[in-house]
């Protein structure tokens, strides 16, 4: 029997190529995503506000600037997806916003939810399992790196 133990270089191979993989999917789908006429925001906040009233509430008090840079920031983050250093900046920068210093953990599964739900309707037939997996584990790196990032001490300005 010929068995591949998980820390040989041959399975770290395996490991970085279904991750790079996931990254194509991701961020091909994307691309489809950000088309003309796409509703993607507004069927992100319907989906939204059905596993979460209170912040579905949240993000539609954001203003139409805001819903903007908000889909601009979710670009740079699927754009770096492959470079952790450049996705920690990005997202430091993001949470550091005053609109978004409430952020907590308890929103990242029905932001999740809400986001696989969209993906289903937005994208119909092209929304196959292999997307759906892709967007799930790639957003469970985005919220890893979100939660490293809550932990540290932010400075303040003297």
């Amino acid at each position: 029997m010929n068995v591949i133990q998980a820390s040989s270089p041959i399975a770290g191979f395996k490991s970085h190529c279904a991750r790079a993989q996931s990254i194509s999917v991701v961020q091909k789908t994307y691309r489809e995503l950000c088309t003309p006429n796409r509703k993607v925001l507004q069927t992100f906040m319907e989906k939204l506000s059905k596993v979460d009233k209170d912040l579905a509430f949240y993000f539609a008090a954001l203003s139409f600037k805001r819903h903007a840079r908000l889909i601009q920031v979710v670009g740079m983050i699927v754009a770096n997806l492959d470079d952790r250093d450049k996705l920690r900046t990005t997202l430091a920068a993001f949470i550091a916003r005053p609109s978004v210093a409430g952020i907590r953990d308890i929103y990242y599964a029905p932001v999740g939810n809400a986001l696989l739900a969209t993906l289903e309707i937005e994208l119909g037939g092209a929304c196959t399992a292999q997307v759906l997996v892709a967007w799930f584990e790639e957003y469970r790196r985005v919220v890893s790196v979100l939660e490293e990032l809550m932990v540290m001490p932010r400075y303040e300005a003297v």
